[in-house]
């Protein structure tokens, strides 16, 4: 199994560059193709509040104000991007070509960046994403939403400190779901290559499925050793114990299954899906 095509999406923010490290470093292992995308919002929805009183001197302000700050946005996601190619040496591609290796490509696209993502995304191996709270606004999490339901393609959601190696000891947040196992499924490329693996479960008997020590078991037919650490529920935030857990093993990637409680129940009782992309500390694979 391996990973060819990733897409990498920059919103021009601060946490730009971690979203094209993370995507490199997990293409560098692979000898994979890396697209940069920064989606370009539409200027009427990016305006201030523009009110009846306004002069038009003020209305033609504000709609440059608009203008410059997309623009801004858009060189601040270029320059993030051309700068990790050049100190890596990466050779830009359109095509692919036999014996390429690392490569990479350069595409801006105008519009919702969540109904982009929903579509090109469909086309990608992984999607590398920056955590909500991340990106002003709702690009973040239009953006995260548009990835994890409407591709069905798993997501890598980078952290503002990221590690310096991705994928070497890897966490399983195994909760039996569907998720979970799709979650692990997409990771496999790199599972199979990790120096270490653990399967973190902490079994709050919500739901029905194999154990823990099952998915090690099958995991071992992929010539995969997963140490197994079960943990009892300590009353807090699952999603903080997780990490915690993540943490303490080392890991610099934590494998889970996103929104595996209904979606509604997560966003307003906060899940650990949800505390996770907003609170994320290192990198996160995910699929729903």
């Amino acid at each position: 199994m391996t990973m060819r095509n990733l897409l990498a999406f920059l919103s021009g923010e601060e946490e730009s560059g971690n979203v094209v490290e993370a995507a490199f470093r997990l293409a560098g292992g692979f000898g994979a193709h890396v697209v940069g995308l920064h989606v370009k919002g539409n200027l009427a929805d990016n305006l201030p509040f523009v009110g009846e009183g306004m002069s038009q001197r003020d209305v033609a302000r504000t709609f440059e104000y608009a203008r410059e700050q997309l623009n801004a946005r858009e060189t601040r996601a270029k320059e993030a991007f051309d700068a990790v190619c050049a100190r890596l040496g990466v050779a830009m591609r359109e095509i692919p070509a036999e014996a390429d290796g690392l490569t990479a490509a350069w595409q801006v696209m105008t519009g919702s960046a969540s109904s982009i993502l929903s579509q090109l995304g469909r086309l990608y191996d992984l999607l590398v994403l920056s955590p909500i709270g991340a990106v002003s606004g709702g690009t973040a999490v239009g953006a995260l939403e548009g990835a994890l339901f409407q591709t069905g393609r798993p997501i890598l959601v980078a952290p503002h400190m990221m590690p310096e190696t991705i994928g070497r000891n890897i966490f399983i947040a195994w909760n039996r779901s569907a998720q979970a196992a799709r979650a692990v499924a997409a990771a496999m490329p790199l599972i199979e290559k990790a120096s270490k693996v653990t399967i973190g479960s902490v079994d709050t008997g919500s739901k029905l499925g194999p154990s823990a020590e099952e998915l090690s078991a099958s995991l071992a037919w992929h010539g995969v050793h997963a140490d197994v650490r079960l943990f009892s529920d300590e009353g807090g935030p699952l999603a903080e114990l997780l990490v915690s857990y993540a943490e303490n093993a080392g890991a610099d990637l934590m494998v889970m299954g996103a929104y595996s409680h209904a979606r509604f129940q997560e966003l307003v009782l906060g899940g650990v899906t949800n505390h996770t992309l907003r609170h994320v500390t290192l990198p996160v694979l995910m699929a729903h």
